[in-house]
């Protein structure tokens, strides 16, 4: 069962609303961070309220809602400067039943073979959390990150993870999950690691569909037994990523509508089991409430309210 549904970082139907608002290097002065942290904050209270209003329970804060996050170009203490904030949309947040979580980009590679970007995504996810932990979030709100790096061969790369684990901060730790990607690590990869480390696994259905590893011909519903447990009670139900595939783009590439009939074939696979569903797709908001309009579901968006 699909407990709840949401989306990633932008929301379409409020175009005036931004959490992304950023400054170049040569900009970032504390009071232009200020003034743009400000924004961010106010208008992702904005969002969560239309997010209320339209039954979408899950929402990715971008990286950018503190701009230059990890940057030691921002000095600020922006986490005790903007605590009043900041609890105000975790008491939003609590009050009514959402969750959200956070997504390092592309840059953030905790297994590179590069000490200085090891490093610097070792700053990013812990400034990460340092977000969610300053709204009040318990562990349920997560940080995803993706394996990383396949180099020289995946089983160093993966060794490479799982030797930098005793230095991920311990409140960090336990935010932190691992997505199955389109191009390296499949969910099969992953898995024995997630089990090692008692990391959650996120199934990523259209990654896998472009990246299955050696479970191409395995149904979803037998991966998903095995990536289920991998959640324990206190990290909340597993969270999948869905969307479609972009018919003129390379295979993992996302297209803006979500497909219905891909759905309900994915959602098949979900019997059995309670599950958070976040929407990858470029339509954002307005594809899950497409979606449900096409559908005639009136329960696709979040099942506790």
């Amino acid at each position: 069962m699909i407990r709840a549904v949401g989306y990633a970082g932008i929301c379409l139907g409020l175009p005036e609303r931004s959490v992304s608002r950023t400054v170049r290097l040569a900009n970032a002065t504390p009071e232009r961070l200020r003034e743009l942290i400000r924004l961010n904050l106010t208008d992702l209270l904005a969002i969560l309220a239309y997010n209320v209003r339209e039954r979408l329970c899950l929402f990715r804060i971008n990286q950018g809602i503190i701009p230059l996050l990890s940057h030691p170009a921002n000095t600020l203490p922006w986490w005790e400067e903007f605590a009043p904030l900041l609890r105000e949309n975790g008491e939003f947040i609590r009050a009514h039943g959402l969750r959200v979580s956070m997504h390092p980009g592309q840059y953030t590679v905790l297994n590179s073979e590069n000490p200085a970007v090891v490093a610097s995504s070792l700053a990013e996810v812990a400034a990460a959390c340092r977000v969610l932990d300053a709204m009040g979030l318990n562990r349920t709100h997560k940080i995803v990150v993706h394996g990383g790096a396949g180099k020289p061969e995946r089983a160093a790369a993966l060794a490479r993870w799982e030797a930098l684990w005793p230095r991920v901060l311990n409140n960090v730790r336990i935010r932190l999950v691992l997505e199955n990607d389109d191009r390296v690590f499949s969910a099969q990869d992953l898995l024995p690691l997630c089990r090692r480390l008692n990391i959650p696994l996120v199934f990523d259905w259209l990654h896998h569909r472009a990246n299955p590893g050696a479970w191409a011909e395995r149904p979803v519903a037998e991966i998903m037994a095995e990536v289920a447990p991998t959640w324990s009670p206190a990290d909340g139900p597993p969270k999948v990523h869905f969307s479609s595939q972009d018919p003129h783009k390379k295979p993992g590439a996302h297209a803006y509508w979500l497909d219905m009939d891909d759905f309900l074939a994915f959602a098949a696979q979900m019997n059995g089991f309670t599950v958070d569903m976040m929407a990858e797709c470029k339509g954002k908001d307005l594809a899950l409430i497409k979606l449900r309009e096409e559908l005639g579901w009136q329960t696709l968006g979040c099942r506790d309210w």
